[in-house]
């Protein structure tokens, strides 16, 4: 029917939007729609990543966080040391909170018996990884110390789950 029409339907996979389209035109219009399709991803995932990120600027907060699955943006001092440090650190705090019970804390591990911090499923890779140095940086208060060690923070980090 669509060929009697000289026309095709085009339905988006990331909306469900149907459109008809003549023929003659269909490469024209599927470029167009596979950029606006981009930017709309584009556009929806910057709003997802946006409303995710929390600045932290305390220990218990920056655990809290990222054991809750969002984007802690933290004061550092961007050693490597000191980044590695955080990452086994909030990892036992989070193991620590899901067996704690806390129901706002995402749990789907189960004690393995192997350990008190040995777990199967999400908590057992729960601890904090630093994805990036954002280039628009938010100002560091004066005498601003890093989430990790405390040392002088030289700048904000965002941190999230590592898997």
């Amino acid at each position: 029917r669509d060929l009697e029409k000289r026309q095709v339907r085009l339905v988006r996979r990331d909306n469900g939007a149907k459109e008809d389209v003549p023929i003659v035109g269909l490469v024209r219009r599927v470029t167009a729609m596979m950029e606006e399709i981009q930017a709309d991803m584009l556009d929806k995932a910057t709003r997802e990543r946006d409303d995710a990120v929390r600045p932290v600027h305390d220990w218990e907060g920056f655990v809290d966080v990222i054991a809750r699955g969002l984007l802690a943006r933290s004061p550092s001092c961007n050693e490597r040391s000191c980044e590695d440090e955080i990452g086994l650190r909030s990892k036992k705090a989070a193991c620590a909170l899901a067996q704690s019970g806390r129901e706002d804390v995402p749990h789907t591990g189960e004690p393995t018996g192997d350990g008190p911090d040995e777990t199967s499923g999400s908590t057992e890779r729960a601890g904090a990884q630093a994805l990036c140095i954002e280039l628009q940086q938010p100002s560091l208060a004066p005498g601003q110390r890093c989430i990790g060690c405390e040392r002088a923070a030289v700048c904000h980090v965002l941190y999230g789950r590592s898997y």
